[in-house]
């Protein structure tokens, strides 16, 4: 006890530095809105880009799913072109003209 006390006293300065400090840090984040909407903004970019990158991943994803979906249906579509479910002459490219 005497060793921590003695330790204390000669490293005062310090401690009471370090306390100082501690206490101002928390002053300025928690008293001052200026400083707490800038955290809070940064925080917010932070966890909005993550968010996004996520979503991207995802969405990447699903759009495998989709070409998956696409090559299934042109091979439909050929099978009934090649059966001759459909005659090439009948071919027209309605969706451009929509």
């Amino acid at each position: 006890m005497k060793r921590l006390l003695r330790f204390l006293y000669e490293y005062r300065n310090l401690v009471i530095f370090i306390l100082l400090e501690l206490i101002s840090v928390l002053l300025i984040f928690n008293h001052q809105s200026y400083e707490k909407a800038k955290q809070l903004n940064t925080t917010n970019y932070i966890i909005g880009s993550i968010y996004s990158y996520i979503n991207e991943i995802k969405s990447y994803s699903s759009l495998r799913e989709a070409y998956k979906k696409l090559l299934h249906e042109n091979a439909v579509l050929r099978e009934q072109l090649m059966q001759g479910g459909v005659k090439p002459g009948q071919l027209s490219d309605k969706s451009s003209t929509q």
